[in-house]
Protein backbone atom coordinates (compact mmCIF):
# COMPACT_ATOMS: atom_id res chain seq x y z
CA UNK A 1 0.00 0.00 0.00
CA UNK A 2 3.01 2.03 -0.33
CA UNK A 3 2.76 3.64 3.11
CA UNK A 4 -0.78 4.36 2.34
CA UNK A 5 -1.71 3.86 6.19
CA UNK A 6 0.67 6.46 7.67
CA UNK A 7 -0.48 7.76 11.00
CA UNK A 8 0.66 11.29 10.60
CA UNK A 9 -0.30 11.74 7.04
CA UNK A 10 -4.36 9.95 7.70
CA UNK A 11 -4.37 12.44 11.13
CA UNK A 12 -3.26 15.25 9.55
CA UNK A 13 -5.57 15.22 7.05
CA UNK A 14 -8.43 14.10 9.42
CA UNK A 15 -8.19 17.27 11.44
CA UNK A 16 -7.63 19.60 8.15
CA UNK A 17 -11.24 18.12 6.61
CA UNK A 18 -12.83 17.87 10.41
CA UNK A 19 -11.98 21.43 11.18
CA UNK A 20 -13.41 22.79 8.40
CA UNK A 21 -16.73 20.56 8.25
CA UNK A 22 -16.79 20.19 11.86
CA UNK A 23 -20.50 21.26 12.79
CA UNK A 24 -21.91 18.84 9.98
CA UNK A 25 -19.48 15.81 11.15
CA UNK A 26 -21.09 16.67 14.87
CA UNK A 27 -24.68 16.72 13.84
CA UNK A 28 -24.07 13.65 11.29
CA UNK A 29 -22.65 11.60 13.98
CA UNK A 30 -25.35 12.26 16.54
CA UNK A 31 -28.19 11.26 14.09
CA UNK A 32 -26.15 8.37 13.59
CA UNK A 33 -26.60 7.36 17.09
CA UNK A 34 -29.80 8.81 17.57
CA UNK A 35 -31.77 6.98 15.25
CA UNK A 36 -29.39 3.91 15.64
CA UNK A 37 -30.84 3.56 18.74
CA UNK A 38 -34.48 4.64 18.38
CA UNK A 39 -34.88 1.78 15.74
CA UNK A 40 -32.88 -0.65 17.45
CA UNK A 41 -29.84 -0.98 15.64
CA UNK A 42 -31.99 -1.88 12.34
CA UNK A 43 -31.09 1.68 10.94
CA UNK A 44 -27.45 1.50 12.10
CA UNK A 45 -25.81 -0.07 9.02
CA UNK A 46 -27.54 2.08 6.43
CA UNK A 47 -26.57 5.28 8.84
CA UNK A 48 -22.71 4.86 8.82
CA UNK A 49 -22.62 3.81 4.96
CA UNK A 50 -24.55 7.30 4.91
CA UNK A 51 -21.99 8.90 7.38
CA UNK A 52 -18.86 7.32 5.59
CA UNK A 53 -19.98 8.62 2.41
CA UNK A 54 -20.26 12.17 3.77
CA UNK A 55 -16.43 11.87 4.71
CA UNK A 56 -15.29 10.73 1.44
CA UNK A 57 -16.71 13.62 -0.19
CA UNK A 58 -15.21 15.77 2.35
CA UNK A 59 -11.76 14.42 1.65
CA UNK A 60 -13.09 15.18 -2.05
CA UNK A 61 -13.14 18.42 -1.18
CA UNK A 62 -16.82 18.62 -1.99
CA UNK A 63 -19.48 20.67 0.56
CA UNK A 64 -20.95 18.49 2.81
CA UNK A 65 -24.60 18.57 5.38
CA UNK A 66 -25.23 16.25 8.13
CA UNK A 67 -28.20 15.18 6.77
CA UNK A 68 -26.15 13.25 3.97
CA UNK A 69 -26.30 10.62 6.47
CA UNK A 70 -29.48 9.35 5.16
CA UNK A 71 -28.08 9.13 1.58
CA UNK A 72 -27.03 5.59 2.65
CA UNK A 73 -31.20 4.14 2.94
CA UNK A 74 -30.70 3.93 -0.84
CA UNK A 75 -28.63 0.33 0.04
CA UNK A 76 -30.88 -0.17 3.37
CA UNK A 77 -30.91 -3.59 2.19
CA UNK A 78 -26.99 -4.70 1.59
CA UNK A 79 -26.39 -2.33 4.10
CA UNK A 80 -28.40 -3.95 6.27
CA UNK A 81 -26.85 -7.18 5.60
CA UNK A 82 -23.38 -5.91 5.65
CA UNK A 83 -23.86 -4.80 9.41
CA UNK A 84 -25.86 -7.71 10.44
CA UNK A 85 -22.86 -10.16 8.94
CA UNK A 86 -19.90 -8.01 10.22
CA UNK A 87 -21.39 -8.28 13.92
CA UNK A 88 -22.42 -11.77 13.57
CA UNK A 89 -18.85 -12.79 12.76
CA UNK A 90 -16.98 -10.62 15.48
CA UNK A 91 -19.22 -11.99 17.92
CA UNK A 92 -18.99 -15.47 17.19
CA UNK A 93 -15.28 -15.01 17.27
CA UNK A 94 -15.23 -13.74 20.39
CA UNK A 95 -16.89 -16.43 21.84
CA UNK A 96 -14.25 -18.60 20.13
CA UNK A 97 -11.62 -17.58 23.26
CA UNK A 98 -12.03 -14.01 22.08
CA UNK A 99 -8.54 -13.67 19.74
CA UNK A 100 -10.47 -15.26 16.42
CA UNK A 101 -12.81 -11.89 17.09
CA UNK A 102 -10.19 -9.42 17.44
CA UNK A 103 -8.58 -11.29 13.77
CA UNK A 104 -12.38 -10.67 12.35
CA UNK A 105 -12.89 -7.20 13.05
CA UNK A 106 -9.38 -5.90 12.08
CA UNK A 107 -9.95 -8.11 8.75
CA UNK A 108 -13.73 -6.15 8.16
CA UNK A 109 -12.86 -3.02 9.40
CA UNK A 110 -13.02 -1.87 5.86
CA UNK A 111 -16.42 -3.46 5.28
CA UNK A 112 -18.51 -0.41 5.25
CA UNK A 113 -15.72 1.66 3.69
CA UNK A 114 -15.92 -0.32 0.73
CA UNK A 115 -19.96 0.14 0.72
CA UNK A 116 -19.93 3.74 1.15
CA UNK A 117 -17.37 3.93 -1.65
CA UNK A 118 -19.84 2.03 -4.19
CA UNK A 119 -19.78 -1.85 -3.67
CA UNK A 120 -23.30 -2.95 -3.60
CA UNK A 121 -22.60 -6.57 -2.58
CA UNK A 122 -22.12 -7.32 1.41
CA UNK A 123 -20.04 -10.04 0.52
CA UNK A 124 -17.82 -8.70 -1.29
CA UNK A 125 -17.56 -5.44 0.36
CA UNK A 126 -16.32 -8.61 3.49
CA UNK A 127 -14.29 -9.95 1.03
CA UNK A 128 -12.23 -6.85 -0.47
CA UNK A 129 -12.23 -5.55 3.13
CA UNK A 130 -10.11 -8.65 4.08
CA UNK A 131 -7.60 -7.94 1.09
CA UNK A 132 -6.93 -5.00 1.89
CA UNK A 133 -6.23 -5.97 5.32
CA UNK A 134 -4.37 -8.70 4.45
CA UNK A 135 -1.66 -6.33 2.36
CA UNK A 136 -0.09 -5.09 4.96
CA UNK A 137 -0.97 -6.68 8.01
CA UNK A 138 1.70 -4.52 10.32
CA UNK A 139 0.87 -1.27 9.42
CA UNK A 140 -3.00 -1.85 9.31
CA UNK A 141 -2.87 -3.30 12.29
CA UNK A 142 -1.05 -0.01 14.02
CA UNK A 143 -3.29 2.19 12.12
CA UNK A 144 -6.60 0.38 13.61
CA UNK A 145 -5.11 0.41 16.94
CA UNK A 146 -4.05 4.40 16.51
CA UNK A 147 -7.65 4.70 15.20
CA UNK A 148 -9.54 3.34 18.08
CA UNK A 149 -7.59 4.45 20.73
CA UNK A 150 -8.37 7.96 19.20
CA UNK A 151 -12.01 7.35 19.09
CA UNK A 152 -12.24 6.24 22.65
CA UNK A 153 -9.89 8.67 24.17
CA UNK A 154 -12.90 11.27 23.97
CA UNK A 155 -14.79 9.05 26.14
CA UNK A 156 -12.80 9.99 29.11
CA UNK A 157 -14.71 13.52 29.75
CA UNK A 158 -18.17 14.02 28.77
CA UNK A 159 -19.23 14.47 25.31
CA UNK A 160 -15.86 14.38 23.80
CA UNK A 161 -16.20 11.36 22.36
CA UNK A 162 -18.99 13.48 19.48
CA UNK A 163 -15.44 15.55 18.86
CA UNK A 164 -13.02 12.65 18.57
CA UNK A 165 -15.28 9.58 16.85
CA UNK A 166 -16.18 11.84 13.81
CA UNK A 167 -12.02 12.64 13.83
CA UNK A 168 -11.11 8.76 14.06
CA UNK A 169 -13.82 8.22 11.61
CA UNK A 170 -12.29 10.45 9.19
CA UNK A 171 -9.15 9.30 9.90
CA UNK A 172 -10.07 5.84 8.70
CA UNK A 173 -11.76 7.52 5.98
CA UNK A 174 -8.54 8.84 4.58
CA UNK A 175 -6.40 5.73 5.17
CA UNK A 176 -9.25 4.15 2.55
CA UNK A 177 -8.84 6.86 0.22
CA UNK A 178 -4.90 6.48 0.19
CA UNK A 179 -4.84 2.84 0.09
CA UNK A 180 -7.77 2.35 -2.45
CA UNK A 181 -7.62 5.53 -5.10
CA UNK A 182 -3.98 6.76 -3.80
CA UNK A 183 -5.28 9.64 -2.82
CA UNK A 184 -2.46 11.81 -1.04
CA UNK A 185 -2.99 14.65 1.82
CA UNK A 186 -3.57 17.46 0.49
CA UNK A 187 -5.23 20.90 0.69
CA UNK A 188 -9.22 20.98 -0.26
CA UNK A 189 -8.45 23.89 -2.86
CA UNK A 190 -6.08 22.51 -5.13
CA UNK A 191 -4.05 23.98 -7.14
CA UNK A 192 -5.95 25.10 -10.25
CA UNK A 193 -9.29 24.29 -8.83
CA UNK A 194 -11.62 26.96 -8.03
CA UNK A 195 -11.94 28.82 -4.68
CA UNK A 196 -15.37 28.63 -3.32
CA UNK A 197 -17.76 31.33 -4.72
CA UNK A 198 -15.87 31.41 -7.85
CA UNK A 199 -17.11 30.15 -11.04
CA UNK A 200 -15.24 28.32 -13.31
CA UNK A 201 -15.76 28.86 -17.05
CA UNK A 202 -13.80 26.89 -18.86
CA UNK A 203 -11.96 28.64 -22.36
CA UNK A 204 -11.24 26.93 -25.40
CA UNK A 205 -7.60 25.58 -26.38
CA UNK A 206 -5.91 28.89 -27.26
CA UNK A 207 -8.69 31.46 -26.30
CA UNK A 208 -7.49 34.52 -24.27
CA UNK A 209 -8.08 34.31 -20.33
CA UNK A 210 -10.60 36.85 -18.74
CA UNK A 211 -8.89 40.03 -18.42
CA UNK A 212 -6.06 39.09 -21.46
CA UNK A 213 -5.47 40.87 -24.19
CA UNK A 214 -5.53 38.46 -27.61
CA UNK A 215 -3.32 39.21 -30.29
CA UNK A 216 -4.07 37.14 -33.60
CA UNK A 217 -1.52 35.77 -34.77
CA UNK A 218 -1.44 34.88 -38.35
CA UNK A 219 -1.65 30.59 -38.81
CA UNK A 220 1.71 29.11 -39.99
CA UNK A 221 1.41 25.15 -40.89
CA UNK A 222 3.53 23.28 -39.22
CA UNK A 223 7.22 23.61 -39.94
CA UNK A 224 6.66 26.02 -42.57
CA UNK A 225 8.27 29.35 -41.75
CA UNK A 226 6.23 32.32 -41.80
CA UNK A 227 7.15 34.56 -44.73
CA UNK A 228 6.96 38.51 -45.06
CA UNK A 229 4.16 39.57 -47.06
CA UNK A 230 5.66 40.29 -51.20
CA UNK A 231 8.91 37.93 -50.40
CA UNK A 232 9.37 35.11 -52.95
CA UNK A 233 8.44 31.62 -51.88
CA UNK A 234 11.51 29.52 -50.04
CA UNK A 235 13.57 27.96 -53.00
CA UNK A 236 12.82 31.04 -55.97
CA UNK A 237 15.68 33.47 -56.15
CA UNK A 238 14.95 37.07 -56.38
CA UNK A 239 15.78 38.75 -59.13
CA UNK A 240 18.50 41.27 -59.96
CA UNK A 241 17.29 45.00 -59.39
CA UNK A 242 14.23 43.85 -57.88
CA UNK A 243 13.87 45.64 -54.74
CA UNK A 244 11.23 44.61 -52.31
CA UNK A 245 9.16 47.38 -50.97
CA UNK A 246 6.97 47.51 -48.02
CA UNK A 247 3.25 47.02 -48.26
CA UNK A 248 1.40 49.90 -49.30
CA UNK A 249 4.63 51.88 -50.20
CA UNK A 250 4.50 52.89 -54.05
CA UNK A 251 6.26 50.74 -56.66
CA UNK A 252 8.90 52.36 -58.61
CA UNK A 253 7.97 52.52 -62.54
CA UNK A 254 8.69 49.21 -64.57
CA UNK A 255 11.88 49.24 -66.57
CA UNK A 256 12.15 50.46 -69.91
CA UNK A 257 12.05 47.92 -72.49
CA UNK A 258 14.53 48.91 -75.67
CA UNK A 259 12.85 46.74 -78.12
CA UNK A 260 9.91 48.68 -77.56
CA UNK A 261 11.99 52.57 -78.24
CA UNK A 262 10.13 54.02 -81.21
CA UNK A 263 12.11 53.87 -84.54
CA UNK A 264 14.67 57.34 -84.71
CA UNK A 265 14.61 59.23 -87.42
Amino acid sequence: MNNALDIGATLNQAWEVFSKNAAAFILGFLLVGLVGAVTLGICLGPLLVGFNRMVLRALRGEKVEAGQVFAGFDMFGPAFVLMLLVGLTVFAGLLLFFIPGLIAGYLLFWSLWFMADGEQSAVECMKKSSALARADIGGGLIFVIVNGVIQSAGNVVPFGGLLTAPLAITMAGSGFSRAVHGMQPQPVDAYGAPQPGQMNIQQPYGAPQPGQMHTQQPYTPPGQMQQPYGAPPPGQLQQPGQVQQPYGAPQPPAPTNPYDLPPQA
